[in-house]
């Protein structure tokens, strides 16, 4: 029997330490450990929330610089337009007569000045908003660049503190399993005891059943090797020209064997070591090494098949088997299309006779 523990007292024993080891354990736990990760992912939160919004800030400002130097573009050549409005209006002289013209004129020429100052004007408000914003943009890099690096502390943080609450929980939740494992054992050490008194019993019992098993495929492969040696006696009876034969156990199958100058396998042979392969059981069976009958029935055994010689020595080999013992040991029946030797057409080897016709003549000497 298995042993569980030398005395009553341990598991009260293992008991109290494995409580002792869940208080300790209970002790070194940091109280402040769940609100220090929330309190640090709400910093990381923070922290990719400003990264985030200076992102888009400068996303912003990228689409801003581009459509303020589309607008300068067209400032610039506003511009250009402008300076050549003025330079005509300052010499009013008429196209068709060339004299220069008054004092509407002259108002004129104040008017194309008045839209040059308008235009540079605007482009000197543009100048200084993308200069601002190249300026804002720099900057906001700069920050990007800040956060970027301090959120990489944060995370780092995050981590940590979640490992260290895993940590933390786990063995927490170890020390207080053990002591819940240390009271059951307490609890059921008796039925421990049963079940391992039932499992040594079980082990035995199929111990035993193993070695069963193994002594009767012993056996059989004992009784596989007689019927070999008989079937190739038979084979050796039946032909006379050096043959031999042998069955072995492939799996779970008999695999008849027929040497003779080499390995044989036809339809033919196959018929001749059936037939060799039933007398051989029945050589068996005579012997007490089966749960059979000593009765064998070859119902029209071919003489086209086993040639003529085979098919006359199969008669003879009966014969001889019949002389074994002080009374026969077996019953063999041979139904015949091909007429046996001249010897075994009558009694008491010939027991019935029997044609197709007349009605008479068949075996219940009727028609149906």
């Amino acid at each position: 029997m298995r042993a569980y523990g030398g005395t009553e007292a341990q598991p009260d024993f293992w008991k109290d330490k494995a409580t002792a080891i869940a208080k300790a354990t209970e002790a070194a736990v940091d109280p402040e450990l769940p609100f220090k990760l929330v309190q640090a992912r709400a910093t990381r939160a923070d922290a990719e929330k400003s990264l985030q919004k200076i992102t888009v800030r400068l996303a912003e400002i990228d689409r801003d610089l581009a459509g303020k130097a589309e607008l300068r573009k067209v400032l610039d050549s506003d511009a250009n337009n402008a300076h050549t409005h003025v330079y005509d209006a300052q010499n009013p002289v008429c196209k068709k007569c060339g004299r220069r013209m008054d004092q509407a004129a002259l108002d004129f020429v104040a008017e194309r000045q008045q839209e040059k100052d308008d235009v540079v004007g605007k482009i000197t408000s543009l100048a200084n908003d993308i200069s601002g914003l190249t300026t804002e943009k720099n900057n906001l890099k700069y920050e990007r660049s800040s956060a970027e690096q301090g959120l990489k502390p944060l995370e780092d943080a995050v981590i940590r503190l979640e490992k260290a609450l895993i940590e933390q929980s786990k063995r927490l939740s170890e020390a207080k399993g053990d002591v819940a494992m240390s009271t059951r054992y307490a609890a059921h050490l008796s039925e421990l005891q049963t079940s391992a008194v039932a499992i040594d019993k079980l082990i035995a019992e199929q111990a035993g059943e193993a070695r069963k098993a193994i002594d009767e495929r012993n056996a059989s492969l004992q009784t596989v090797a007689r019927l070999s040696l008989l079937f190739d006696a038979v084979l050796r009876f039946l032909i006379a020209d050096g043959a031999s034969g042998a069955v072995n156990l492939d799996q779970n199958e008999l695999n008849l064997r027929l040497q003779m100058g080499g390995e044989r396998s036809t339809a033919a042979v196959d018929s001749l070591k059936i037939v060799a392969f039933d007398i051989a059981a029945l050589l068996l069976t005579i012997e007490g090494r089966t749960q059979l009958p000593a009765f064998l029935i070859h119902d029209s055994p071919r003489e086209a098949d086993l040639g003529l010689s085979i098919y006359n020595r199969l008669f003879i080999l009966g014969e001889k088997l019949e002389s074994m013992g002080s009374s026969p040991l077996f019953q063999y029946i041979v139904t015949t299309t091909t007429a046996p030797p001249e010897t075994y057409r009558k009694k008491p080897w010939q027991r019935l006779e029997l044609h197709g016709a007349p009605a008479e003549k068949r075996l219940f000497a009727t028609d149906f």
